[in-house]
């Protein structure tokens, strides 16, 4: 075995080429947003950071735990996005794990705009005023009715769920987050549709989620452009998002 001081000697040569490939990747970020030029649609690019993370997962080996690669590359994508555009992210936080699991998606070089309802979220995300909106998941009904209000801004502003969260998944998990933004949603080859239906379904359409009067929530698998319903029923895409990456699976 090496010596300690041999040893100390490596991880300090190991820490020099690492922040440069980091300095590096954030430079490319910069020549990137320089070579899209001007009104060439959005920074955010959901399905890509999807498939980074998930192509990392399926090469990581332990005993370099998978929450950890996970949360430095959130920090990564977060700088690199940022050099292109200032994020700012307005959030309704019911709780302070709930405000944690967002300040840590965005990352630090994002801003943070807590708002005291869900709605004032959706505003700010259609005026202009942040860049994505951070909403509680559909477990807590009292906290996620915010999709019903969704309708609305996604036929007029094209307000969409492009994320969710937490990236990763274990049994320790106990809540989760989807990110709005006024673009289409991208795929990542792994992915779950979210529709509103206006009517009764048959059996099979998909997973019922919520719903708000005649109106239903519908999880679907995959990325999905329309549901195979009857003409008649009012239906509205209003997003997808990348599904979570399973550490439990990966441990199978």
């Amino acid at each position: 075995m090496a010596s300690l001081h041999i040893l100390r000697n490596e991880i300090d040569e190991i820490d020099k080429k690492l922040h440069d490939l980091l300095m590096r990747r954030i430079a490319i970020g910069r020549e990137v947003a320089q070579a899209k030029g001007k009104n060439t649609g959005s920074n955010l690019r959901p399905g890509r950071e999807a498939q980074i993370l998930q192509g990392l997962a399926a090469r990581n080996e332990a005993p370099l735990s998978l929450q950890s690669v996970v949360r430095i590359w959130r920090e990564i994508l977060s700088a690199n996005l940022n050099q292109q555009v200032q994020i700012r992210a307005a959030v309704f936080a019911p709780d302070t794990d709930f405000y944690a699991m967002a300040n840590e998606y965005v990352g630090t070089a994002s801003q943070l705009l807590p708002h005291p309802n869900p709605l004032d979220v959706l505003k700010d995300v259609a005026g202009g005023v942040a860049e994505i909106g951070i909403l509680p998941g559909f477990s807590d009904k009292t906290k996620s009715s915010w999709w019903f209000d969704l309708i609305d801004f996604n036929k007029t502003q094209k307000l969409n769920i492009i994320s969710k969260m937490p990236v990763i998944t274990s049994g320790n998990n106990n809540s989760e987050g989807f990110v709005i933004a006024a673009q289409d949603p991208e795929q990542s080859g792994n992915d779950t549709t979210v529709f509103v239906v206006n009517g009764d379904l048959r059996p099979g359409v998909g997973r019922i989620i919520d719903g708000a009067g005649s109106w239903k929530l519908i999880f679907v698998d995959g990325y999905q452009g329309r549901l195979d319903i009857p003409v008649d029923l009012e239906c509205v895409r209003i997003g997808v998002f990348s599904n979570p990456i399973s550490e439990i699976d990966l441990n199978g």
